[in-house]
C-alpha cells in the first residue's frame, strides 16, 4: 500500500543518506549504484531518480515477481549494447553485487503543516495541513498576575494545569493532587467547587471562578513567606522544585483526546492560556490497533524510557513558503535539501524485548482504569503481545511495498503514531520545560493544545516532534543467474523493516500573553459658566474590537507596538485593538500649533486623568487663556500600560474677553490620513477570482445581426462591409440583460455581513482605426 495524499501541505521527502549520491560519494548499494536506481539532488533542491535524469546506456532494468516464495521477487535486467558485450557486463554486474550485506530503504513522505497566516494568501483550494498559535488573555486577576510578575524563579509548572484540573475534576484521577493542592498548602472550598466547573456542558464559565486564581495565589505567597522567615527547605523551595520536577510531563491516552478537540475551549476558563491548532496525520491504521488494545501509551513510554536509541542518517528535501513582500502575493514555493540524523525506534525488537517493561514517567492524563491483580495483569500482558504480534503481522504485510515499488522509487507506507510538545522559555530555547506526549488517533483531526501555565509579557516557544512510523524494506540480494544471452535476474529476498522515527513537525516562534491595546477614549469638552480661562474635559472608556494602524506620538510607543505585534503574531503593520478591560488612565496632550501628524505632539502630554481601577471615566479641568487656540488629543491606557491609539484632534478657541459672555468654540481637526505615511497606505481591496466570476452567457454575448442592422442597408442592398458601423446589439436569447440593472448580495459566512452591488450591463462598442 503506497502513501496517498488526501490534503495539502508542505511536502517533506526523508531517504536513509547512503541512498543519496552526490558529486563525491556513491550509495552503499553498488548495484544500484550502477543501475541508477538511487536518489539525486537536483538542481531545485528536489529528490529525483537518477535513471529519471540520466538513464544507463548499456541496459535498461524493470522488475518481474517471482511466484517461487511470496518474500522472494527479481530484478531482471536487459543489455542494450552490442552482443559481444554481454558477457563483460554479465561479469561486470556480478562482480559489484554484495551478497552478503543487508540494505535498507527507508524513503517515506511526510505531510508538514502550513503556517495559517501564509495558507491564507496561497490561494489552495481543499482539506490543508496547517497550523496556527495564538496568545490569549481572558480576563484579569491582579494577585495572580502580580505575585508571579514578581517571582520569577519559581516554576511555570506549578501553576495551575488545565490538563490536571481536568484530570482531577471529570476523570476523579489522585495522580495529580499534589499539584492542584500544593502538597496539600492549597485546598480550599472554592478550589474544590472549580473542579466542578469542568463537568459543565451548557454554561459560561470563563471567569466565574475566578476566585479561584485569587486564593491560588495567595497560597503560594504565603509558602514564599514562609520561605523567607523560616529558611524551611521543606516547604520551601524544595516543594516548589519537587513539585516543577514531578509534573514536567504529560502523557495523554485515548480517552483524554476531548480535552484537545471539545473540551478545550474551557481553556477560557483561566486567566490567560497559549493555544496551538495543527492538523494530524489522516493515516491511522497502526495507531488504530494500538487503541483496539488500548496500549496507546506504550509505545509513547519506549521512546521516554529510550531517549538516546539508535541516530541513522537522513537526507530530507523539504517544501517551504516564503512570504511575498507584494501584498495580495502568494507566497514563493522553495525546496531545501540537508542531511540530517534523526532518532529511530526499532518495532520488532520493542514488540519482542521491551513492552510492557516500560514505567510510566510522567503524568498520564485520561479516564481511570480498573486496577487487575499481578497474575490476571501478566496473562492480560502476554495475551495482548500475542494479539499485536499478529495484528502487526498483518498490518506490514498488506502496507508493504514489492520490489517494483521499492526500485521504482515509490514511498514506503508511513504514518504519525503521536506527537510530542516541547515547551521552552525563549530566553533558554534549549532548556525544557514541559513535554506532552499526543497519540495520534482518526478522533483527532485538528489538536488543539492548551497550556495555561504562562506568565503575562514572558515569551515561550513550542517545539512539536512527528513519531512517525515508517515501514521500510530491508533486502539481499541472494541469487545471480543469466536468462538467456542478454538478460540477468537478481533475486531479491524482502522484509519488512518497521522503524518509528523521530520527524522534526512544527516550531512556533515566540509566544507571549499581553492583553490587547484598548481602544480611543471619547471626550467632551465644556467650559464654566461666565469662566472665560477653564475648561472640563470629560473622558470615556469606549468598547470595541478592531484591526488599526497603530499610531505613534511618543518615541517609546513603538517598543510597545513591538511587542503587541509580537503577541498577536502579525505579520502586517496593523494591530487588533479591544476593550478587554476597563481603562486605568487617560493621557491628555496639548499643544498651541496646529499639528500636521500625530507626531507633533510629542513630548506634550500635560498630564494623566486616572481611574483608580474602580471607573471607565474621568475628568479634568484645565487652564487656558482666552482668544487663544489649542488642539487637544487623548489616549486611553489599560492596567497594563497598553496604550489606545490617539482620539481624534480637537481645536478649541475660548473667545471672548471680560466685558462681555465668553463662548467656546471647537472644532475637529480632519487629519485624515496625514498620520499615516505613504508606505503604509494600502489599497483596500481583496481579490477574489477564485470565489467571483461574472461573465454574460454565451447566448447573451453573441453579436445580433439583425438588431445590429447588419444583414441589409437602408436601401435595401445586402451589407458587404461593417466600415462606418458605429453601433452593435448584443444577445441572441429572449430576454436580454444589456441596460438592465442587477443586485449581487455577498454574504460571509464568518460574520453573516452582507454586501449588496449594484451593476448594470452596458455594451462598449470601441472602433479601431485602420
Amino acid at each position: 500500500m503506497v502513501n496517498m495524499k488526501k490534503s495539502f501541505g508542505r511536502d517533506a521527502f526523508y531517504i536513509n543518506k547512503d541512498l543519496v549520491a552526490t558529486e563525491q560519494t556513491i550509495v552503499s548499494d553498488t548495484l544500484r549504484n550502477a543501475l541508477g536506481k538511487f536518489f539525486i539532488v537536483n538542481d531545485k533542491k528536489s529528490l529525483r531518480y537518477d535513471e529519471v535524469v540520466n538513464p544507463p546506456d548499456d541496459f535498461v532494468a524493470f522488475v518481474s515477481v517471482s511466484s517461487l516464495k511470496p518474500d522472494k521477487e527479481a530484478l531482471r535486467v536487459e543489455f542494450t549494447s552490442q552482443a559481444d558485450d554481454y558477457e563483460d557486463e554479465f561479469i561486470s554486474l556480478s562482480s559489484i553485487t554484495n551478497t552478503s550485506e543487508v540494505f535498507y530503504d527507508y524513503y517515506f513522505k511526510s505531510d508538514l503543516p502550513i503556517r495559517h497566516r501564509l495558507l491564507e494568501r496561497a490561494n489552495k483550494t481543499g482539506t490543508t495541513e496547517y497550523t496556527d498559535a495564538d496568545s490569549h488573555y481572558n480576563y484579569y486577576i491582579k494577585p495572580y498576575e502580580v505575585l508571579f510578575l514578581n517571582n520569577p524563579a519559581v516554576s511555570e509548572n506549578i501553576l495551575p494545569n488545565f490538563y490536571s484540573l481536568y484530570a482531577q475534576g471529570v476523570y476523579e484521577q489522585t495522580n495529580v493532587e499534589n499539584l492542584n493542592w500544593l502538597n496539600g498548602n492549597f485546598k480550599t472550598k472554592i478550589g474544590e467547587e472549580f473542579l466542578t466547573v469542568f463537568n459543565w456542558q451548557d454554561e459560561n464559565v470563563s471567569s466565574r471562578y475566578a476566585e479561584y486564581f485569587v486564593k491560588f495565589a495567595q497560597a503560594v505567597k504565603n509558602l514564599l513567606s514562609n520561605i523567607e522567615k523560616t529558611r524551611d527547605d521543606e516547604i520551601g523551595s524544595t516543594l516548589f522544585s519537587s513539585l516543577a520536577n514531578k509534573y514536567n510531563t504529560y502523557i495523554f491516552s485515548d480517552s483524554s483526546l476531548p480535552l484537545l478537540t471539545t473540551e478545550a475551549v474551557k481553556g477560557e476558563m483561566f486567566p490567560m492560556h497559549n493555544e496551538i491548532r495543527f492538523s494530524t496525520d489522516r493515516n491511522t491504521a497502526f495507531a488504530n490497533i494500538l487503541r483496539e488494545l488500548k496500549i496507546e501509551t506504550e509505545l509513547i513510554k519506549e521512546v521516554m524510557s529510550n531517549p538516546n536509541p539508535l541516530v541513522q542518517g537522513f537526507g530530507a528535501a523539504i517544501e517551504q513558503y516564503v512570504p511575498s513582500n507584494i501584498p495580495n502575493v502568494p507566497p514563493n514555493q522553495v525546496n531545501t535539501f540537508n542531511t540530517r540524523d534523526l532518532k529511530t525506534w526499532d518495532i520488532k525488537e520493542w514488540i519482542s524485548q521491551r513492552i510492557f517493561k516500560n514505567e510510566l514517567k510522567g503524568v498520564g492524563i485520561g479516564s481511570v482504569q480498573e486496577e487487575t491483580n499481578p497474575a490476571n495483569k501478566s496473562l492480560q500482558e502476554v495475551l495482548t503481545k500475542l494479539l499485536l504480534s499478529a495484528k502487526i503481522n498483518g498490518f506490514s504485510q498488506n502496507n508493504f511495498r514489492n520490489l517494483e515499488g521499492l526500485f521504482g522509487g515509490t514511498p514506503c507506507y508511513s504514518e504519525v503514531v503521536f506527537y510530542k510538545i516541547t515547551k521552552t522559555a525563549a530566553a533558554a530555547p534549549n532548556t525544557p520545560m514541559t513535554v506532552y506526549y499526543i497519540p495520534n488517533s482518526s478522533k483527532l483531526d485538528i489538536c488543539r493544545f492548551i497550556d495555561t501555565q504562562v506568565r503575562y509579557g514572558k515569551k515561550y516557544r513550542y517545539r512539536i516532534d512527528a513519531y512517525t512510523l515508517v515501514v521500510g524494506s530491508k533486502y539481499t540480494y541472494n541469487t545471480i543467474n543469466k536468462v538467456n544471452g542478454n538478460t540477468i535476474e537478481f533475486g531479491v529476498a524482502t522484509a519488512p523493516s518497521m522503524k518509528l522515527v523521530e520527524v522534526p513537525f512544527h516550531n512556533t516562534g515566540d509566544l507571549m500573553v499581553l492583553d490587547a491595546p484598548p481602544m480611543p477614549p471619547e471626550s467632551t469638552i465644556v467650559p464654566l459658566r461666565g469662566i472665560n480661562n477653564k475648561v472640563i474635559i470629560n473622558l470615556n472608556g469606549t468598547t470595541g474590537d478592531r484591526v488599526l494602524d497603530p499610531v505613534k506620538i511618543e518615541t517609546l510607543d513603538q517598543q510597545k507596538i513591538d511587542l503587541q505585534k509580537t503577541c498577536q503574531r502579525r505579520s502586517d503593520n496593523k494591530l487588533r485593538f479591544r476593550s478587554d478591560d476597563a481603562p486605568a488612565a487617560f493621557e491628555v496632550f496639548r499643544i498651541t500649533k496646529r499639528p500636521s501628524s500625530y507626531m507633533d505632539f510629542q513630548g506634550h502630554r500635560i498630564t494623566n486623568v486616572t481611574t483608580k481601577n474602580v471607573a471607565t471615566s474621568g475628568a479634568l479641568k484645565d487652564t487656558i487663556k482666552p482668544n487663544v487656540k489649542y488642539y487637544y488629543t487623548f489616549r486611553a491606557l489599560d492596567v497594563h500600560n497598553n496604550i489606545s491609539n490617539p482620539s481624534p484632534v480637537f481645536e478649541i478657541e475660548m473667545i471672548g474677553d471680560q466685558r462681555g459672555l465668553p463662548f467656546l468654540e471647537i472644532k475637529v481637526v480632519d487629519m485624515g490620513a496625514e498620520y499615516i505615511s505613504k508606505k503604509e497606505k494600502k489599497e483596500l481591496s481583496k481579490q477574489m477570482r477564485r470565489y467571483l466570476q461574472i461573465l454574460p452567457t454565451v447566448p447573451q454575448g453573441l453579436l445580433n445581426v439583425p438588431l445590429s442592422n447588419l444583414l441589409v442597408d437602408e436601401t435595401g442592398a445586402e451589407i458587404q462591409t461593417v466600415k462606418g458601423v458605429k453601433s452593435v446589439v448584443l444577445g441572441v436569447a429572449d430576454e436580454s440583460l444589456w441596460g438592465k440593472k442587477f443586485r449581487i448580495r455577498l454574504i460571509s459566512k464568518k460574520t453573516g455581513r452582507k454586501i449588496d452591488l449594484d451593476v448594470n450591463f452596458s455594451v462598449e462598442h470601441q472602433l479601431k482605426e485602420s
